[in-house]
């Protein structure tokens, strides 16, 4: 509603009376920009982990803590493999996995599907067989590289950053 009001006067000294916005607003930016620039550099090595993975798989992400970029309170991670979904043409369970797309499998041939609450529950019997590449994140928090067994299932093709890029033995 204030721009309803008539234009103020801000003519010589008056004009002083914006000068508190402009400099909120400059640190406010400053700080998204710095913001930005340090999510770009945490997610940068995700590109290698991109590179790594072949076309037209079945692609499981395994994330572990979406928290872990600590620039901001929201879990800005768990979405992220779904750019190397839509780069290499994969399959990923949070892309195919929701009643409102139209593009949805058959329910004798959708593979197992991750519960997204509780991804730690993760099992390689369970999910973990039923696809051909597993992205982990992070990788200080990898399920499979603390089981014997689930280490002999695949082949660890990349680690970027916080990232493992695992190919499952068939």
């Amino acid at each position: 509603s204030l721009l309803l009001r008539p234009r103020p006067r801000l003519d010589g000294w008056r004009g002083l009376a914006v000068v508190p916005g402009i400099v909120c607003a400059f640190f406010l930016h400053r700080g998204i920009q710095k913001q930005f620039h340090a999510y770009g550099d945490y997610v940068r090595p995700y590109l290698d982990i991109i590179a790594a993975l072949p076309r037209n798989k079945l692609l499981y992400p395994l994330d572990l803590d979406d928290y872990r970029f600590k620039g901001t309170y929201d879990p800005v991670l768990g979405q992220i493999h779904g750019y190397a979904a839509g780069a290499k043409s994969c399959f990923d369970p949070h892309l195919f996995d929701d009643a409102s797309n139209p593009l949805r499998y058959r329910a004798s041939k959708m593979p197992p599907v991750p519960n997204w609450f509780y991804q730690s529950s993760f099992t390689m019997e369970r999910e973990g067989r039923h696809y051909d590449y597993i992205v982990v994140h992070p990788k200080n928090q990898d399920i499979i590289a603390r089981h014997a067994k689930w280490k002999s299932e695949v082949e660890l093709v990349k680690e970027a950053g916080p990232w493992r890029l695992y190919k499952v033995k068939h």
